[in-house]
């Protein structure tokens, strides 16, 4: 009798253990990814602004361009609006910056902007984690 309820005790302490050690490893695995949910967040964000660099300075080649093509003093004023918004003197476009130019040029006015995100992009890309080089 006395072995039996040793036996059991052995076996109860066996599970909790078991069940302790799957908890542990459990929790190692959701802390895992998390981190790694948190990094390719970064990382998607790191692309969303490199891209928004890349159309910027195309936005800006496209409006010297047309300035000096046309000699229209509008273009040299979205020139220097899209300098403003990159260095964020300027709220920038809410969303769709990247027909945000487009749609400027093809009604000739400018969106409603009902945002006040006033941001330098090389801050948000130093916030992302870009690293200088």
């Amino acid at each position: 009798m006395r072995d039996n309820k040793t036996a059991f005790s052995f076996h109860i302490w066996l599970i909790i253990a078991s069940f302790a050690t799957c908890s542990l490893f459990f929790f190692i695995y959701v802390r895992a990814e998390k981190q790694i949910d948190h990094a390719n967040e970064l990382r998607h964000q790191s692309f969303l602004l490199a891209d928004e660099l890349r159309q910027s300075s195309n936005n800006l080649t496209n409006m010297a361009r047309a300035f000096v093509t046309t000699g229209d003093p509008i273009y040299k004023k979205y020139y220097e609006d899209i300098l403003l918004i990159r260095d964020g003197k300027k709220p920038r476009p809410h969303e769709n910056y990247n027909l945000y130019w487009d749609l400027v040029l093809a009604t000739g006015q400018v969106p409603a902007n009902n945002s006040d995100q006033a941001a330098p992009l090389l801050d948000l890309m130093k916030n992302a984690g870009f690293s200088k080089t």
